[in-house]
């Protein structure tokens, strides 16, 4: 099953609530939903969904996306029993595909057999490239054994015969249907995303089997013509502003200053553009800015999150990692900085806006060289033309030079900080160079 639908819609609870009632019945302890997502923060916000659902049930939920040593994710998850096998302590899983990898190659007892759905959230991120999608490999192979790429599912209850290392291999018969065993069923696969693709190469790594889409559509009245592979919020308001490439930081400050923008996500193209984003805002008097990247620690992300989530936070800026999937509440704007590389990229990017039905805007600085590419964007994200979906965005030049003297002070501020750190930097080098030799 392939779910396409905007971002803040409900996509998390459409796989969490279902496949709990799926299980709840269960009597033993056995890994029986495997949810699998790109990033460890996303992760853990489903796991916390799942934990939260979960209560007054006897389902156990476990989570494992690297935050803690190898030795003790296998403790939480498997433990040996008296009669020398193992005994799974979850029944609902959630990881990264990393991590995942390393309990089915290094786990004793870990075990994918009792699978009875494989849910993949965001799944269009985890196949752009074969070599990122490899995980899926090694779930085949924990469910069906080493050999399961020339096998089919046995359905007249042959036990097992042959063990190859710590998988088994089943029966490889064309037996008739009508000995068919619901135990014997293959695990339901959910995928879920707000961009779905529809690349044959990368649908075919997933060996979906007579899939069916669901795509949410923003008008009832839409015609297969004109249904985008996307889905944007419906309350979301898409802005832009025609603007030079040195002129863009003046514009931030302008919009966060002068108009008081608050509670807003500006995503850079890379963490150099973070960085340097953040010393020029955090000179901005009565605001709070901080940067958010893969370079922090993850319990610095977290509380700069739970922050922003309580308006201790008034602007984020970061590059894609806050894209995908995070459920940040309260976000009133999204600035995309930077022009988003692709659709896939603005779709995720003004996601974090607008979400559960609430309002939003968002707000793309676009240069005159790179109109014609936002202009390609935007049709093929909405199937319409740029005009009749993004509004442009007009700033006077007479509110701008009010500004002027502030902004250059801090710019200047920013190169003297910038030229120090550079020094450092290269002082640093030298001196481990000098300690090699």
């Amino acid at each position: 099953v392939c779910v396409s639908s905007p971002t803040g819609s409900g996509k998390t609870l459409a796989f969490v609530l279902p496949s709990i009632q799926h299980i709840l019945n269960r009597v033993e302890t056995e890994i029986r939903v495997l949810v699998v997502v790109p990033v460890r923060d996303l992760a853990l916000q489903v796991y916390q969904v799942y934990s939260e659902f979960c209560k007054g049930t006897t389902l156990k939920v476990g989570v494992a996306v690297g935050h803690q040593l190898l030795k003790e994710d296998i403790d939480n998850l498997v433990k040996p029993n008296v009669f020398g096998d193992y005994k799974r302590q979850v029944d609902i899983l959630v990881a990264t595909p990393g991590r995942l990898v390393d309990l089915i190659e290094r786990a004793p007892g870990f075990s994918l057999k009792k699978l009875k759905i494989l849910i993949l959230d965001e799944a269009d991120r985890m196949m752009n490239s074969e070599m990122e999608s490899s995980f899926l490999l090694e779930i085949e192979k924990a469910i069906y054994g080493t050999d399961y790429g020339s096998c089919i599912p046995c359905f007249c209850g042959i036990e097992s015969k042959v063990f190859s290392g710590r998988y088994s291999i089943e029966c490889s018969c064309a037996c008739s249907l009508s000995h068919y065993s619901s135990s014997s069923q293959p695990p339901l696969k959910l995928l879920f995303s707000a961009t779905i693709s529809s690349d044959p190469e990368k649908l075919t790594l997933l060996k979906l089997f007579q899939p069916i889409l669901f795509q949410a559509s923003t008008s009832s009245s839409s015609t297969s013509s004109d249904v985008s592979n996307y889905v944007i919020p419906t309350k979301l308001k898409e802005k832009m502003i025609i603007v030079k490439e040195e002129m863009k930081p003046a514009i931030i400050w302008y919009l966060v200053e002068e108009l008081g923008y608050r509670k807003v996500i500006c995503f850079t193209k890379s963490v150099e553009s973070t960085k340097r984003l953040y010393l020029l805002l955090r000179q901005i008097a009565g605001i709070t800015v901080v940067q958010f990247s893969s370079h922090l620690k993850a319990s610095v992300r977290d509380e700069q999150l739970k922050k922003f989530r309580d308006g201790k936070i008034d602007v984020i800026i970061c590059s894609d990692i806050l894209a995908r999937g995070m459920d940040i509440e309260g976000t009133k704007y999204v600035i995309c900085y930077d022009t988003p590389s692709n659709d896939t990229a603005y779709v995720h990017r003004v996601g974090r806006t607008a979400r559960a039905g609430k309002s939003g805007t968002s707000i793309t600085l676009v240069t005159p060289a790179q109109f014609g590419g936002f202009q390609a964007i935007i049709r093929k994200v909405h199937t319409k033309s740029l005009k009749d979906i993004v509004s442009l965005m007009k700033l006077k030049k007479s509110n701008l030079k009010k500004i002027l003297p502030k902004y250059k002070t801090a710019l200047d501020r920013l190169r003297k900080t910038i030229k120090k750190e550079t020094v450092k930097a290269s002082v640093k080098k030298q001196t481990i160079v000098n300690s090699i030799e």
